[in-house]
């Protein structure tokens, strides 16, 4: 998503970061412009997305330990912090 975002230097300094063998000074480099391109607000819309959709082909199951457990995995997914 940032990259698609992004444009000219910044998405070349982000391609030339991915490509090599990248430190922690690299990652937290990219990890600022993925937020500031708003890449992490839209992973947690998309996650939200697929978890309604997980949940309303669940719907049509009967109430069971197995069926709770999916939900449970689909919230954890959705709204873990980390």
């Amino acid at each position: 998503y940032t990259l698609r975002q992004a444009e000219g230097a910044t998405k070349r300094r982000i391609i030339r970061l991915l490509e090599k063998d990248f430190n922690y000074q690299d990652f937290v480099k990219i990890l600022s412009l993925v937020r500031e391109y708003g890449g992490i607000d839209y992973a947690k819309w998309r996650a939200e997305i697929f978890g309604q959709k997980a949940l309303s082909h669940l719907a049509g199951f009967k109430n069971s330990p197995y069926k709770q457990s999916l939900v449970d995995m689909v919230d954890f997914a959705v709204n873990r912090d980390r």
